[in-house]
């Protein structure tokens, strides 16, 4: 058994012992690794080992409490920051049984209670003074003090205590964020307009395919006239066919064309810019087989 100088955290999601007092004690250890978070998100080095113990009051030491700590090389500085005056008195405080009766000079602190002990040891006694003037809290280890003082100059040092422990599954997810390289779209604006198009017209079929609608330009190129020198080339090739005799044969081809619904007639009034289908039928007979080929213009 070993007196310690400990200090209460409700802010703090575990409880921490030094280094020095858990070998003064030699305090059996578990292997756990543990990274510690605390104001501002920043994160301390990793603990590598936890220890159980108990704690009790040097005013009640029947009364014990186990503790589950987390073993680092420091716990805080020595608190407090600076010596509390000896003629700051208190009346507020007196005949009370203070847990740290030399609670006035900085010491070092090797224990800090957690959340979890703080709400088994705290009772229901409180007592305040004038303002500038720490406020008493009853607990399970005695009078324990907390607030301000109007001792001199303020100190050029903050000290914080609150602490948290950060899962195995934050710690997985901030190493991914780390490592995480930003996916750049390569997709042309073209592409983008392709993929858009697909997200909102197609339909899934019944068979498990989908089916979606051709894409349109929204600026399409003019494809140019072609449509003089096809009908230069009909008006020859229908020369060519009515001195060889053929002509006739290349006429039954095209109207069946029209009758059988595959050509129409275009209305001449609408844009110039259109496609169409100049019928030039070469004949070719092998072994009796009429061959006929289609060629278009614009």
């Amino acid at each position: 058994m070993m007196e310690a100088r400990a200090i209460l955290d409700s802010g703090s999601s575990a409880s921490f012992v030094s280094e020095r007092l858990a070998q003064c004690l030699h305090l059996p250890r578990t292997n756990q690794n543990t990274r510690i978070m605390g104001v501002a998100g920043f994160v301390s080095n990793s603990a590598r080992s936890i220890a159980t113990f108990r704690v009790s009051s040097v005013h009640r030491p029947a009364k014990k409490f186990a503790v589950t700590a987390v073993v680092v090389s420091r716990v805080t500085s020595d608190l407090p920051l600076q010596p509390v005056p000896a003629d700051q008195k208190w009346d507020h405080l007196s005949g009370l049984q203070l847990a740290d009766p030399s609670f006035r000079q900085p010491g070092k602190i090797d224990l800090l209670l957690g959340v979890e002990i703080f709400a088994e040891v705290v009772l229901h006694g409180r007592r305040c003074g004038v303002p500038e003037s720490p406020v008493a809290f009853e607990t399970q280890f005695g009078w324990v003090l907390a607030g301000s003082t109007s001792s001199g100059s303020p100190a050029q040092v903050v000290a914080t205590h609150h602490a948290m422990l950060l899962s195995v599954d934050d710690l997985l997810r901030r190493f991914w964020e780390v490592e995480k390289i930003a996916i750049k779209d390569c997709h042309t604006p073209e592409e983008s307009a392709v993929v858009d198009h697909f997200k909102d017209h197609h339909t899934h079929l019944e068979d498990g395919r989908f089916s979606v609608p051709l894409p349109k330009k929204n600026q399409v190129k003019p494809l140019g006239e072609s449509r003089s020198q096809a009908v230069r080339r009909f008006l020859t090739f229908e020369r060519s066919l009515h001195l060889k005799g053929q002509f006739p044969e290349v006429r039954t081809v095209s109207d069946e064309y029209f009758t059988m619904g595959h050509a129409t007639a275009r209305d001449s009034s609408i844009s110039k810019h259109f496609y169409n289908e100049v019928i030039i039928a070469k004949v070719k007979r092998q072994r009796g087989t009429l061959h006929t080929y289609i060629t278009t213009a614009s």
